[in-house]
């Protein structure tokens, strides 16, 4: 028979027993708790790269192309050239790509149609110098005219975008000569830009896959982690065949952005594209309508359409996963 004192010595030893037992048991639920959170975090998709065309998605094209263009007969007739007129450069410029059975950069197209302009003017001494200040003159009145007609609500988007996803990567992915980084009221929120006319793209411009391998590059100089399900790529531009399609193909998530509807298939004043390129663009264009994420037609809603792009990513990355893991039981 037990005493008393040693029975209440074991009911002692027994509530001592339950609290260990207890604390084990919240430890070990606290411990599981906390890496189901972290696990999610960590699986959770964040945004890493975010790239953006440029004309047309964040300024209106024909506006900063007439402008510069304005500057450019400016210049040519300062050195001379007194009848040089838009319609010659244009002229000039198709001339130089009909004759040409291979790709050329637009810069180099406009060069030599800057130079016909000016040899076709007796009274001007035509030299590279000449040319070049021609063109330097144009392509600076570019950024320029970008920079002060980007569209309403450009800025206060990527305020913020960088406010909401601080480590994001932006970069500009353009066949053109615009360049954010050469834009004051937007360089800051820009990482890089890739363009058709760099030396490691060209001729590999949009809607090829080069440029956007190019950018993906760029970020990986950037960040230690690559794109992957849970480190997405969103790509906003205009161009269904150019912007939403191709960039869906490299990985991104495309977001279509539609300031200024095209009412028309008429190509804009400035284009150099054949009729065969025309043609495959739009065939281009049809099929990637199947490839958008989501549409914008005013910048300020841009923030919302990263937010929900990033949500239907998560909810894409979680069924792949239970997919994943059925086929695996």
């Amino acid at each position: 028979m037990l005493n008393e004192d040693s029975f209440s010595k074991m009911i002692l030893f027994g509530i001592i027993l339950l609290l260990l037992c207890y604390r084990s048991y919240a430890a070990f639920t606290s411990s599981t708790r906390h890496r189901s959170v972290s696990s999610l975090k960590a699986t959770k998709p964040q945004l890493g790269l975010l790239t953006f065309d440029l004309d047309d998605t964040l300024f209106p094209c024909q506006q900063v192309v007439d402008d510069a263009d304005v500057v450019l007969l400016a210049t040519m007739r300062d050195i001379g050239a007194t009848g040089a007129q838009k319609n010659m450069i244009y002229q000039a410029m198709r001339a130089e790509r009909r004759k040409r059975a291979k790709p050329i950069t637009y810069s180099n197209l406009r060069m030599r149609a800057i130079r016909r302009v000016l040899a076709s003017d007796p009274g001007v001494e035509v030299n590279t110098d000449a040319v070049d200040k021609c063109f330097d003159a144009w392509l600076d009145e570019r950024q320029e005219s970008a920079n002060r007609h980007l569209f309403p609500g450009t800025v206060e988007m990527l305020q913020a975008i960088k406010d909401k996803y601080p480590g994001v990567c932006i970069g500009a992915v353009t066949n053109g000569r615009g360049n954010p980084l050469m834009m004051k009221k937007i360089a800051h929120f820009f990482d890089f830009c890739v363009s058709g006319e760099d030396d490691n793209v060209f001729p590999e411009r949009k809607p090829s896959p080069g440029i956007y391998l190019a950018a993906l590059a760029e970020h990986e100089k950037r960040s230690s982690t690559k794109i992957s399900g849970t480190n997405i790529w969103i790509h906003a531009g205009d161009d269904l065949a150019k912007d939403v399609g191709a960039s869906a193909r490299r990985g991104a998530v495309p977001i279509w952005v539609q300031i200024n509807e095209q009412l028309s298939d008429k190509p804009p004043a400035y284009s150099t594209a054949t009729k065969a390129e025309a043609k495959k663009y739009k065939a281009l264009a049809q099929r990637a309508r199947s490839s958008i994420d989501e549409k914008v037609e005013c910048l300020y809603d841009l923030p919302l359409a990263v937010e929900n792009a990033l949500l239907e990513a998560a909810k894409r990355f979680e069924f792949d996963k239970q997919y994943s893991t059925e086929r695996r039981r």
